[in-house]
C-alpha cells in the first residue's frame, strides 16, 4: 500500500469520529481486520472508512459486536452468514 493514499489510525479516527483505541480494540478482538503496517505504523485504506461507517450503523441497529464482526466476514468471504438469517 502507498503510504500517500492510506490513513494512519489518527486519521482514521479524525474522519469517523471513533476514537483510536476504539479501532485498535475491535481490531484485537477480531471485529475489524488488522491492517497493514508501514514501519510499525498501522495503515488503512479509504474502504476503512466506509467499514466503519456501516459498524457505527450496525451499532445503533442494536447489533452486538459479535454479530457485527460475523457480517463483516461473511461479507469479506462473499457470504451471508446463517447465523443472522
Amino acid at each position: 500500500m502507498d503510504p500517500e493514499s492510506t490513513l494512519t489510525i489518527g486519521q482514521l479516527a479524525e474522519k469517523t469520529g471513533f476514537k483510536a483505541s476504539a479501532i485498535r480494540y475491535y481490531e484485537s478482538i477480531g471485529v475489524l481486520p488488522r491492517p497493514s503496517r508501514e514501519s510499525g505504523q498501522r495503515r488503512y485504506d479509504s474502504q476503512m472508512v466506509e467499514r466503519l461507517g456501516m459498524f457505527d450503523a450496525a451499532q445503533q441497529a442494536g447489533f452486538s459486536l459479535e454479530e457485527i464482526g460475523s457480517l463483516f466476514r461473511s461479507s469479506d468471504q462473499g457470504q451471508v452468514s446463517t447465523e443472522l438469517r
